[in-house]
């Protein structure tokens, strides 16, 4: 995801660059466009973060899950093994 957000900052860049083009004064459309641009960025980095922070907390979640099932496991590995011995 870092790779990808990179390449968005830097497609951010690029276009800024092509839109101030060889003029040493950036018009008002120009500038209106890249505070758009740099708004839309803001917005993916925090969506990014928000996603991270939710698998996160899906793998924690996973990681219980196992331990439990593995904890299952066990218990019938032991009831089986009561159950053969009487």
């Amino acid at each position: 995801m870092k790779k990808s957000m990179t390449l968005m900052i830097g497609a951010v860049c690029m276009t800024g660059l092509l839109l101030a083009g060889c003029s040493s004064n950036a018009t008002e459309e120009e500038l209106r466009q890249l505070e758009e641009l740099k708004a839309e960025v803001a917005s993916m980095e925090k969506e990014v973060q928000s996603l991270e922070s939710e698998k996160a907390r899906l793998q924690t979640s996973i990681a219980d899950k196992d331990a439990q099932l593995k904890k299952c496991e066990d218990d019938k590995k032991v009831v089986e093994q009561r159950l053969k011995g009487m």
